[in-house]
C-alpha cells in the first residue's frame, strides 16, 4: 500500500432477510429432544408457524438428545415418535 493511502474496507456480507410470513408453509410436524442444544429453536419454530395459522404439531421428546431418532428399534419412546411421524405423513400426503 502506498504511503498515505487508505486501506480499502470490505463490506460485510449481507445476511438473508428472515421471512416475515410463513403463511405459505406446508403443514409441519416438529419433533425435538428436550436435552438437545437446539430445543428452544424447535419450540420457537413450532410457535411461529402456529401463530401464522400453519397446521403444526409439536412433539418434544423428554430427555431426548439431538439425534434421538437414531434410537429407533432400540428405544420405545423413539419408536413411538417414529410411528407418530408415519401417521402424520400418511394423513397429510393422503395415503
Amino acid at each position: 500500500m502506498a504511503p498515505g493511502a487508505r486501506p480499502r474496507l470490505r463490506r460485510p456480507r449481507r445476511q438473508p432477510r428472515p421471512r416475515r410470513s410463513h403463511r405459505s408453509a406446508p403443514p409441519t410436524q416438529v419433533h425435538y429432544g428436550e436435552y438437545e442444544t437446539l430445543a428452544e429453536d424447535g419450540a420457537q419454530l413450532a410457535q411461529r408457524l402456529a401463530d401464522f395459522k400453519v397446521t403444526t404439531e409439536v412433539h418434544p421428546m423428554p430427555e431426548g438428545q439431538h439425534s434421538f431418532v437414531l434410537g429407533a428399534g432400540r428405544v420405545p419412546e423413539v419408536d413411538h415418535a417414529m410411528q407418530q411421524m408415519g401417521r402424520w405423513l400418511r394423513t397429510h400426503l393422503g395415503q
